[in-house]
């Protein structure tokens, strides 16, 4: 174990600048929701 300073706390830069690199280089994610809204009377809306 190490007791470095975090990248983060060193360079807040070069922190960002790995965070794209890994945003850039994984596969997307796919979200979706499914949603009923019914109103007081229990009809859909």
């Amino acid at each position: 174990m190490t007791s470095e300073v975090p990248l983060f706390e060193r360079d807040p830069a070069a922190w960002r600048e790995h965070l794209a690199e890994g945003n850039r280089t994984q596969a997307r994610k796919r979200v979706s929701a499914d949603v009923l809204l019914r109103d007081d009377h229990a009809r859909l809306r």
